[in-house]
C-alpha cells in the first residue's frame, strides 16, 4: 500500500525511542499527567529490538539500538501511511563541556514549534558508542557538533525525504569529560541489541566496574525523568 498523509489519522505523531528504557518514563508519566491510558500494539512480525504503543494521538515506538536499527525500523512505520511529525528522543552523550547531565537537548527542522525545556544543539549521529572523553572531544572537533547519539540522523533524514516534519528531543545522559563504565558497543548483539549474558560476565570479570555500572544506572534514571516532562509538556494535549 503507498504511504500516505490522512488529516483524520488519529496517529499523526510518532515519537521514537531507541529502547524501551529510555520511552518508559514517557509512557508511565502519559498516563499518569495526561490520563489517557497506553496500549501496546506490536504489529504482527515485528523485530525483536522494536515495539509500539498508541498514547491518545501519539504513536510511540522503540526502534532498536545504532543506525542499522533505526534505518529497518523507517521501512516498519512508514511502510502503510505517513505520520504529520515525527520526534526522536532519547539518551545523548556530551560533546559542549557546558552541557549538563540531566539536560534536554533539541534541532529540528525550520519552521517546527519551540520545545520548551529544552536548549537547541547540534547532534552528530555515530554508528558506535563514544565511549571516552578523548573520543568526545576529537568528535566535537571533527563534526562541530554538541551531542551525539546513535539513531536520531538516521531517522530524520528518511523523514526528509518523505516530507515529514522532525525534530530530535533527548537528554544529556553523559558529560564530554566523562569515560563511560565500559565500551557498551562491544557487548551488542548482531542485530545491535544489548546481550546481557556478556554485560553479566564482564561484570563478573570486573567487579570494579560495578560502582560506575551503579552511578550511570541513577543519572540515567533522572535524564530520562527530565526527558519524559519535556516531552509530556510537548506532544501532551492543548
Amino acid at each position: 500500500m503507498k504511504a500516505t498523509r490522512d488529516a483524520d489519522d488519529r496517529r499523526d505523531w510518532i515519537l521514537v525511542f531507541a529502547l524501551a528504557d529510555e520511552a518508559r518514563p514517557f509512557l508511565e508519566r502519559w498516563e499518569q499527567g495526561v490520563g489517557q491510558r497506553v496500549v501496546r500494539r506490536d504489529p504482527r512480525g515485528l523485530p525483536k529490538a522494536m515495539s509500539r504503543w498508541e498514547c491518545g494521538d501519539v504513536e510511540v515506538w522503540t526502534c532498536g539500538m545504532g543506525p542499522r536499527n533505526a534505518a529497518r525500523w523507517t521501512e516498519w512505520a512508514f511502510r502503510d501511511r505517513l505520520p504529520r511529525r515525527v520526534v526522536t528522543a532519547g539518551y545523548a552523550g556530551a560533546l559542549d563541556p557546558a552541557l549538563a547531565i540531566g539536560q534536554v537537548v533539541a534541532s529540528a527542522d525550520p519552521g517546527y514549534p519551540p520545545v520548551d525545556g529544552a536548549r537547541w544543539a547540534r547532534f552528530h549521529c555515530s554508528d558506535h558508542v563514544a565511549t571516552t572523553a578523548v573520543e568526545k572531544a576529537a568528535l566535537r572537533a571533527r563534526m562541530d557538533a554538541d551531542a551525539v547519539e546513535m539513531e536520531s540522523g538516521v531517522i530524520r533524514e528518511a523523514c526528509a525525504r518523505r516530507g515529514i516534519p522532525s525534530a530530535t528531543i533527548r537528554v544529556i545522559s553523559d558529560g564530554a569529560s566523562e569515560d563511560l563504565p565500559l565500551d557498551f558497543g562491544a557487548l551488542l548483539t548482531r542485530d545491535d541489541r544489548l546481550h546481557f549474558g556478556k554485560l553479566a560476565w564482564r561484570i563478573v570479570r570486573s567487579p570494579k566496574l560495578i560502582p560506575g555500572l551503579i552511578r550511570l544506572g541513577k543519572t540515567t534514571r533522572i535524564a530520562a525523568g527530565n526527558l519524559a516532562e519535556v516531552l509530556v509538556r510537548h506532544l501532551g494535549p492543548a
